[in-house]
């Protein structure tokens, strides 16, 4: 029988489709004795739907379903929120949906910053903030709002620290926004 543990083992492997399985199957048990399935399956099974290599359409839209059924099962306060509106904006982004994706990252960004007074979840919310800013400058890189787009790469730029793993192609992203911005 298949539990959370070991679909967050396949997903820590990338092991997205076993991951994937696992969650359902565990949705779909708790559906079937009539009880309702938690927020972190939904929140897991919609991550590793928005992070497989197939870059389809109907995944992203089943990520985004995911995302929203779990939210729904969160009270508002909850810090978990947070990821969870992380990986529906990415998922939103990867289909196209750019003002979706705004407006959850905004909720974040309001959200940490207004909350992040506890060192402990300090420095948890400045990866969270780094992703968000990065994904924004992405989202204004697609549309061709150069401004927009460097001002947010420069701040995820800034919240990464010396020595900290940055995610793949945002230096690339940033030349590209700049040198766009400079031709227009």
């Amino acid at each position: 029988m298949n539990n959370l543990q070991d679909g967050n083992k396949f997903l820590a492997a990338l092991d997205c489709d076993s991951a994937i399985a696992v969650y359902t199957d565990i949705i779909d048990r708790r559906i079937a004795k009539k009880q309702y399935p938690s927020a972190g399956v939904y929140a897991q099974r919609g991550y590793a739907l928005s992070f497989k290599e197939e870059k389809e359409d109907e995944i992203y839209k089943k990520a985004i379903e995911d995302c929203s059924k779990a939210l729904a099962l969160l009270p508002n306060h909850s810090r978990k929120r947070y990821r969870i509106l992380r990986v529906r904006a990415y998922a939103y982004y990867l289909q196209g949906q750019y003002e979706k994706a705004v407006t959850d990252c905004t909720v974040i960004i309001q959200a940490i910053t207004n909350t992040t007074s506890n060192p402990k979840t300090q420095a948890a919310a400045r990866a969270q903030l780094a992703f968000v800013y990065e994904l924004l400058g992405s989202i204004y890189l697609n549309r061709k709002q150069y401004s927009e787009a460097i001002s947010n790469f420069r701040k995820a730029l800034e919240i990464y620290r010396p020595g900290q793993v940055i995610s793949q192609g945002i230096i690339e992203k940033y030349k590209e926004a700049c040198k766009k911005f400079n031709n227009n």
